[in-house]
């Protein structure tokens, strides 16, 4: 059987790139929009996260006003403009001081696959303040072909989000290794295409998200931290 050369790396986003979101940073920032907006506090903070998620993942709540907006009218809020501005920058800010800073070792590795001749991708299941905010952070010089659930209209492990991500990068998905760390089936998605995946091993019991059924099971390639990308992409364990 012929050995196809890996020629890129795609990422995941949370968890693997930068910190998972835990329960708590999502709830304190949750209820301070409620509060911005006049919302009851329980029912506004389960509406904007196990809610609508989905909905804002995909687009169809495309900015996180409208978000907010949708979650009021479901409540039968009505808040001004600027209430809902308010409510939103506490979100945007939210991600722009937690959920888009590096993990340690994140652009060292990324810079290290770089200089090893690596295009390298990324693939996201976000809301739309990620996109909004993506050119501002140190992440994004480093990343060729990022690609965001909430502009492509779907998410892992929609084989669609993968291939896009290939296309981008002028690559056939047997040519890139898949690095995440295991929400929903995103890494047999990426086998799925024919992508080579890796697991890479991450604390989950804070992390808003515990949809991870293929971390217990996964039998394949596995990294416990990003240093070892490199060994594994040339084909190698670490």
């Amino acid at each position: 059987m012929t050995t196809v050369s890996t020629r890129a790396v795609v990422f995941d986003l949370f968890g693997t790139l930068v910190p998972n979101l835990s329960h708590a940073e999502f709830r304190a920032t949750a209820e301070g929009m409620a509060r911005a907006v006049g919302a009851p506090i329980e029912e506004f903070v389960y509406l904007y996260g196990e809610g609508t998620y989905r909905l804002r993942f995909t687009g169809e709540l495309p900015t996180t006003e409208a978000n907010v907006e949708y979650v009021c009218r479901l409540l039968g809020v009505r808040p001004d403009p600027a209430r809902v501005g308010e409510a939103a920058r506490l979100r945007t800010e939210l991600t722009r001081r937690i959920l888009l800073a590096p993990l340690p070792r994140a652009l060292v590795a990324l810079a290290e696959l770089r200089e090893s001749g690596y295009a390298i991708g990324l693939v996201s299941d976000c809301s739309s303040e990620v996109p909004l905010l993506w050119p501002e952070t140190e992440l994004a010089p480093l990343i060729d072909v990022p690609v965001f659930s909430c502009r492509a209209g779907f998410r892992k492990p929609d084989p669609r989000i993968y291939v896009l991500a290939c296309e981008g990068l002028g690559v056939r998905p047997e040519e890139c290794l898949y690095v995440a760390d295991g929400v929903g089936k995103e890494l047999s998605g990426a086998l799925a295409v024919g992508m080579r995946a890796a697991l890479i091993r991450v604390a989950y019991d804070e992390a808003t998200d515990a949809d991870r059924p293929e971390v217990l099971t996964w039998k394949g390639l596995e990294l416990q931290a990003l240093a070892d990308v490199l060994a594994i992409a040339a084909g190698g364990r670490p």
